[in-house]
C-alpha cells in the first residue's frame, strides 16, 4: 500500500456520572500503511443548512489485517509516497473485514 497513516485514540476515560470527558488523543501506529481515496458518483450527497446547500462525498481506505485500527479513531493526516499530505483529519465511523487481506475503512471529516 503506497500511503501511510498517523492513527490517534481517544484515551480519556469516563467520570464518575459516566459521562465521556475531553479527548486525550495518544498516537498508535505512526507509520501504518494504508491506501485511501474519494468515492465519486451516487455517494455524493447534498445536505442543506439553512440557506447553503453543500456538496460531500466520503473518504474510504483499506489497510492490512491486524492494523491497530477501530472505530472512534481519529486519522492525523494520510500522506504518500513523497510525504505530501492527501488528506487531513479523519475519523473513523467503521472498520469491515473485507476478503482475506485487508480491512476497509469508513471515515468522516468531522468530530
Amino acid at each position: 500500500m503506497t500511503m501511510r497513516a498517523t492513527v490517534y485514540r481517544n484515551i480519556s476515560e469516563a467520570d464518575a456520572y459516566a459521562r465521556a470527558g475531553v479527548p486525550v488523543w495518544q498516537p498508535k501506529e505512526s507509520a501504518m500503511p494504508c491506501r485511501f481515496w474519494h468515492t465519486t458518483g451516487s455517494s455524493l450527497e447534498t445536505k442543506h443548512a439553512g440557506a447553503t446547500t453543500v456538496r460531500t462525498d466520503e473518504v474510504i481506505g483499506m489497510c492490512p489485517i491486524g492494523s491497530d485500527i477501530k472505530e472512534g479513531d481519529k486519522i492525523g493526516s494520510v500522506k504518500d509516497r513523497s510525504s505530501t499530505e492527501q488528506f487531513g483529519v479523519l475519523y473513523v465511523d467503521a472498520v469491515l473485514r473485507r476478503a482475506n487481506n485487508h480491512l476497509s475503512i469508513r471515515t468522516r471529516d468531522h468530530a
